[in-house]
């Protein structure tokens, strides 16, 4: 069982993309950033895909992420935990 589930057919009309994922992440989802170090942060991204006028591929993709030097003092770079992506057809 993957993430997405979806049956049935999808009409061009009835796709509607209200802002784009960089406008939505460029606009704040979270209040101001608290004066705490982050230890964890997860991403989700989601892109459908046109195959035909009748069917799409909706691509999920989940990225854990450690920041860098958490675990290994001085590293420079970010550790990813995981980094998952599943297709739904």
């Amino acid at each position: 069982m993957g993430l997405f589930a979806f049956s049935g057919t999808v009409l061009q009309s009835q796709l509607l993309i209200a802002v784009s994922v960089g406008e939505m992440f460029n606009n704040k989802l979270f209040p101001s950033e608290p004066s705490y170090p982050v230890i964890h942060t997860r991403q989700y991204q989601v892109k459908a895909y046109r195959i035909s006028e009748e069917k799409f591929l909706l691509r999920g993709v989940v990225v854990d992420e450690k920041p860098a030097g958490l675990y290994i003092e001085n590293d420079p770079d970010p550790i990813w935990m995981h980094h998952m992506i599943v297709d739904q057809f």
